[in-house]
């Protein structure tokens, strides 16, 4: 029995348990710890509600990188940067050839900030893409706080993925 379960994809004890009466069955014992049916159950632990609060607008940004997408726009852009402000949810796309443009394009949304809202990004959260990673030397010459989240998990900078 153990042998059909591999077989047919791992189904549940009581289908392989049907199997019994039919004749090609060898054994009618079903082992019912399956190692890999044990770990396919396996869910990931929950991810509560950050406890960070932004108290104002442009306090923290969340910013994240989508692409390449398989159809380019008319612009030939295959890649999006996404930013979204974690007070007010508002939300800027910018549309990128290249990944590497990421560092200008990030610029540019950072002196639209301060010129027609005269503020001031305090933090950026992203993953850990090196695009991201590579202008750590101007955030902190900008006196900007960098946020990544962990490997692996999306669920830290939410609000953009």
């Amino acid at each position: 029995m153990e042998l059909w379960h591999r077989r047919l994809g791992h189904p549940a004890l009581k289908v392989v348990a049907g199997l019994k009466d039919l004749e090609f069955s060898s054994s009618n014992v079903l082992n019912s710890a399956c190692e890999i049916c044990n770990r396919a159950k396996q869910t990931r632990c929950y991810f509560p509600l950050s406890n960070n609060k932004t108290w104002e607008i442009f306090e923290m940004v969340h910013c994240d990188i989508w692409g390449p997408y398989r159809i380019p726009s008319h612009s030939g852009a295959r890649y999006f940067l996404t930013i979204v402000d974690d007070y007010s949810r508002g939300t800027w796309v910018y549309l990128m050839n290249m990944k590497s443009e990421t560092p200008t394009k990030l610029r540019y949304f950072l002196a639209m900030i301060n010129r027609q809202f005269g503020k001031l990004v305090r933090t950026i959260g992203s993953d850990n893409g090196s695009e991201f990673l590579s202008m750590t030397t101007y955030f902190l010459e900008q006196g900007i706080h960098h946020e990544t989240s962990c490997v692996g998990t999306p669920q830290q900078n939410a609000s953009v993925e």
